[in-house]
């Protein structure tokens, strides 16, 4: 890590400033600031993949109990 990382408004602050023609060096200069996991979660940002994943089973589930549905009805989908 050659530096201070930066925080997450400066990341999305310097992330939004680049262009075509900057981005390589201005990613690199940001990339060589983190660690591994930081430098994960930054080009998950810049790359517009940060979600957040559900197993279909857990969605489902969580279906089921907001709309009011009892766990019977998802024998057909080989849940409960």
């Amino acid at each position: 890590m050659a530096g201070i990382p930066p925080t997450v408004r400066e990341a999305v602050e310097a992330l939004s400033a680049m262009t075509r023609s900057t981005v390589n060096a201005d990613l690199a200069k940001l990339l060589d600031r983190l660690d591994a996991n930081g430098r994960f979660a930054l080009l998950k940002l810049a790359t517009g993949a940060m979600r957040v994943g559900f197993q279909r089973g857990l969605r489902r589930l969580q279906w089921r109990r907001h709309s009011g549905l009892n766990s019977t009805m998802s024998k057909k989908s080989g849940t409960q």
